[in-house]
This record gives structure tokens, sequence and C-alpha cells, in this order.
């Protein structure tokens, strides 16, 4: 990476750390670009050059606090525990910081606006997409899952528990227990 570009990648966490701890504060519809530019100490034209609008900013912004939540959890695949311990872990870690930073900062916009919804769900469920083969990988690798199901299969299965529409809580550990475990009782 070149100076340019390593000025330009700091540039645009700048602004996104600035968005997120602005719109922590003061919610989405109280923020503005110039408030951002400010906190980043950018242009405001900076922005939208490399943004657009204040919707791709958000969206970028709600990306990073997803990849930082999903990177966690998928550093547990490496950790010393059983597998189901594993999943347990990183379960608890997808549910507590992603879902509840996204709620913290951004679920006004994601209740005002349906298209932004619509993005939003897109970037977690590929998010999401991604974590699930990295479990279902090593989960095969220790016998903990059956290596004859085809991965896309049990991607697949699992992304339509996650279309469930659901209370949060305990109906949540229910979903959970089910995709894991089925219905038969162990």
């Amino acid at each position: 990476m070149n100076k340019y570009e390593i000025r330009t990648n700091n540039k645009k966490n700048s602004i996104i750390n600035a968005t997120i701890e602005i719109i922590s504060k003061k919610g989405y519809n109280n923020t503005s670009i110039k408030e951002i530019a400010a906190k980043a100490m950018v242009s405001q034209v900076s922005i939208y050059n490399y943004f657009e609008n204040k919707e791709n900013l958000a969206i970028e912004a709600i990306k990073t606090i997803l990849v930082d939540s999903f990177n966690k959890a998928r550093r547990l695949i490496k950790i010393d525990v059983p597998f189901e311990e594993k999943v347990k872990l990183s379960l608890e870690e997808c549910q507590k910081n992603a879902a509840s930073n996204l709620m913290k900062y951004f679920n006004e916009i994601y209740n005002s606006d349906e298209n932004l919804s619509k993005l939003i769900d897109t970037s977690i469920r590929d998010l999401k997409r991604q974590l699930y083969i990295d479990y279902i990988e090593e989960g095969k690798r220790v016998g903990a899952i059956d290596i004859a199901v085809p991965s896309s299969t049990i991607v697949k299965y699992l992304e339509a528990v996650d279309s469930i529409k659901y209370d949060r809580g305990e109906e949540l550990k229910y979903l959970h227990q089910l995709a894991l475990y089925g219905i038969l009782k162990r």
C-alpha cells in the first residue's frame, strides 16, 4: 500500500469512527454530515467522495461494527475447547455484541428506512454466511458435523432458521438449540 492509499484508508476509518460515535449519542436522524466531517477532521466533500451519501456512510459504519463482532466470533474457532463450546461462545458473541451494538446505534435508521434496512440485512447475511462456513468446516474437521452433508445445504438450513421472525430472549435460545441439535431429545 502506498502513502496515498494509507492516508485514504485512515481518512475513511476516521469518518466511520466519527459516524459511529456521533450516531450513538444523537441518533441517525439527528446527525449531520457536517458534524461527522468536523469530528473526523475532514471536509464534507471528502465524505461525499468516499461514501456518496449519509445512507452509504451508515451502512459502512454498520459493516464496521458487524465485522468486528464476527471477527471475534471467528477467532473463537481457534481456541482449545470442544466444538460445541466454541459454537455457544460464538452465538453469545454475535448476539450480545453485534446485535446489541446495531440496535444501540442504528435501530432508528433500521426501523425508519425500508431500503436501508434491506441493505443492512444483506450485509449481515453475507457476514453470517462466511462465519457459518468457517464453523461448518471446523465442525467437520473435528468430527462434530457429518461430512456427508454438503456445507452448502447446512448453510441453507441455517439461513432458513435465520429467516424466522422471533422475539429475542428465550425464543432465540430455543431456535439455536433446534438448529444445532434438532427436535430429538439428547
